[in-house]
């Protein structure tokens, strides 16, 4: 544990910085990963660890920094897998046991190219099931795009869809299966494509995404979100993804049928999909949904995969629509109910619906968070400065219901600003507070808003602001077909905060990237 008297942004950045524990099957063991920055040599030292729940106490597996995906062997009490990237791109798949690991570490598989999103699932004949994600190159095999000579660094833009200009191969879902011989783990056959001879990507490969939450192993097949990379694709669906079940009578062969598409509710539908699970018998499929024009209106669908069909989780069982929409969920271990973290006033509840005809969601954890850590900014910090700190939860914030939310549609510059209006009118009557030395901050939409803002006499009562990685001209927005925003976001016609640049008077911190 590091101990500071005082947080700067020193103490912010050298903190230990914890991943979600996992626990094992017997819950004896928790996994995570800890990652501290080191200022004397500028670089980060990761761990992967376990930890002693009814004692507290940790060990470390592994002090390289190229692993990743680490994750519980299913069906075992202590063994871990992980991913180990070596040099020229090959990755290396390694099983230890957490209660002896340098006694136990072996090497499973080496893939000839980088891979991840690696994913476990326990069969019934005692072998293990194993998914991970990669490139594919022209002869149909995994392709190693770090190990090719590359003889100029210039790219050609000649289409605007992104994932195209990116590269020429595309992301697939590999799937093979290991099995136990003489108390080590070894991979039986070689990869398969279950993507072969389709148009389509695995989704979640690009950017900050983690594909692991796009695609689920079941004992007869896989289940996965993708995008369709066809010629024929309307520009509208660049960015719509589906939901597809791809039948697998044996992971140590190749599919002998092609993935097929799920339907929802009455048809198909333009969105965007994600949170892809199966249950853990591998009968029912569950997923959340996004539409083009309503992304804050999460949907969780269910539905057998013999049927490729899925109704809306909240209508056919709770018969009602939700006041506060889920942002994610998970089965429950006997695959009766589904486990949902929902934004609720401020925190993140963690609800239990049964899967049963006139349920309703049961508050577990409703009145902390699920979880404390938030990647942006750290308001402490600022506080910590002397900083008197207001964070509002102005029009279009999620967590007060779904009508709060969608005050922002077409009111990009109206509802919410409104809501700043008023929340400066309020702070100036606070005695402690001294207005005339007040600093703005805005990331993404908060930096649209700031541009917004700058161009109105409210700019006047600030010293400065802080943009962050923030939209300044909704044109140029629409034009990155790699992010969609639906024709309900915008009134007519669309405010453009780019408009009153010249009136822009208080100096702005512009930050750009991660």
């Amino acid at each position: 544990m590091r101990l500071s008297e005082k947080f700067t942004p020193e103490a912010m950045l050298g903190a230990p910085r914890r991943s979600p524990a996992v626990p094992n099957q017997d819950g004896s063991l928790a996994l995570y990963t800890l990652s501290t920055y080191n200022f004397d040599d500028a670089k980060d030292r990761k761990e992967l660890k376990t930890m002693e729940l009814a004692s507290g106490r940790s060990e470390v597996l592994s002090t390289d920094s190229d692993v990743f995906d680490a994750l519980w062997v299913p069906g075992t009490d202590a063994e871990v897998a992980y991913l180990q990237k070596l040099d020229t791109g090959l990755t290396r798949l390694v099983v230890l046991d957490a209660k002896s690991p340098d006694d136990t570490r072996h090497t499973v598989a080496e893939f000839d190219a980088p891979v991840k999103g690696l994913k476990l699932k326990a069969l019934n004949d005692g072998t293990i099931a194993v998914a991970i994600a990669g490139l594919v190159g022209p002869d149909g095999k995994l392709y190693n795009d770090v190990a090719q000579e590359k003889k100029s660094t210039a790219r050609v833009f000649d289409t605007p869809r992104w994932n195209t200009v990116t590269r020429e191969q595309k992301y697939s879902l590999w799937y093979s299966q290991m099995a136990r011989h003489d108390s080590k783990w070894k991979m039986e056959a070689g990869l398969n494509n279950i993507l072969q001879h389709t148009s389509l990507e695995i989704s979640g490969v690009y950017d900050v995404a983690d594909v692991r939450d796009h695609y689920d192993i079941g004992d007869h097949g896989i289940l996965f979100n993708a995008t369709s990379l066809s010629a024929e694709t309307e520009f509208r669906e660049w960015g719509t993804t589906c939901v597809y079940y791809a039948a697998v009578p044996s992971f140590a062969s190749p599919a002998t049928s092609y993935p097929l598409q799920f339907s929802i509710g009455d048809g198909p539908a333009t969105g965007k999909f994600s949170n892809v699970r199966l249950s853990p018998d591998g009968a029912l499929a569950a997923f959340a949904y996004t539409s083009y024009d309503k992304d804050v209106d999460v949907r969780i669908f269910i539905g057998h995969v013999d049927a490729l069909a899925a109704e809306d989780v909240f209508r056919s069982i709770t018969q009602r629509e939700p006041l506060l929409p889920p942002r994610s969920f998970e089965f429950a271990r006997d695959g009766d109910a589904l486990l949902l973290t929902v934004p609720a006033f401020g925190h993140v509840a963690l609800q239990i619906l049964a899967l049963q005809p006139g349920a309703l969601p049961e508050t577990i954890l409703g009145s902390g968070s699920v979880t404390a850590h938030y990647p942006l900014w750290n308001m402490a910090l600022w506080a910590q400065q002397g900083y008197v700190v207001v964070c509002p939860d102005i029009a279009g914030s999620v967590g007060y219901g779904l009508k709060f939310t969608q005050r922002i549609d077409g009111q990009w510059g109206g509802a919410p600003y409104e809501d700043l209006v008023n929340l400066v009118q309020h702070l100036e009557d606070l005695p402690y507070l001294d207005m005339t030395r007040g600093a703005l901050a805005g990331a993404s939409y908060g930096g649209y808003m700031l541009s917004w803002i700058f161009g109105t006499d409210l700019a006047k009562k600030f010293r400065c602001a802080i943009w962050h990685d923030g939209i300044l001209n909704l044109n140029s927005l629409m034009l990155a077909s790699d992010y969609h925003l639906g024709p309900s976001q915008f009134g007519a016609p669309a405010p453009l905060g780019a408009r009153y640049c010249r009136a822009h008077r208080p100096p702005m911190v512009l930050l750009l990237g991660f």
